[in-house]
């Protein structure tokens, strides 16, 4: 699903498809603890890697989203 400027996170990935590939990343700096925050980064070229993130749509529903329309990254 698209909203404005950016896509909502949704389960209906191809396997083995390149373009729907998330990773896992540990957070860099120093901590107290380990913080891993999750990654849209498909190994395509031309495609640039981008935080996933949460946003709250017109009802209120709480959604994992990629791109500058989120509110906060996801951890």
């Amino acid at each position: 699903k698209e909203g404005a400027g950016f896509w909502f996170v949704s389960t209906r990935g191809i396997a083995g498809d390149l373009a729907s590939k998330f990773k896992i990343v540990k957070l860099q700096g120093e901590h107290a603890y380990d913080i891993y925050s999750f990654e849209y980064c498909p190994s395509v070229y031309g495609v640039i890697c981008t935080t996933v993130g949460t946003f709250v749509d017109s009802d209120g529903t709480k959604v994992l989203a990629i791109g500058a329309g989120i509110d906060e990254p996801y951890y």
